[in-house]
């Protein structure tokens, strides 16, 4: 079954800031997946964190703290199973 969520993607510059932030975020029990970046938005290095809308304002703040650098955050509605 497919659902409409409202979730964001984070864009990296560089494939090492999206792993440090993968990690990072789910040793601090952020729900997150690491995905391509859609074609469409053709961003940073090629990988982007997807989380959820609610997490997100808490997830860069404390990405900011872990010096970990973001490229840009897109807020889209992305269907998932």
């Amino acid at each position: 079954m497919m659902t409409l969520n409202n979730e964001v993607i984070i864009c990296f510059k560089k494939v090492v800031d999206a792993i440090m932030a993968e990690q990072a975020l789910l040793e601090s029990r952020f729900s997150v997946r690491v995905m391509p970046v859609p074609p469409a938005i053709r961003e940073g290095c090629g990988f982007c964190l997807r989380l959820s809308q609610e997490d997100l304002e808490s997830a860069v703040e404390f990405l900011k703290e872990k010096n970990i650098m973001l490229n840009d955050v897109i807020i889209s509605e992305w269907k998932s199973k």
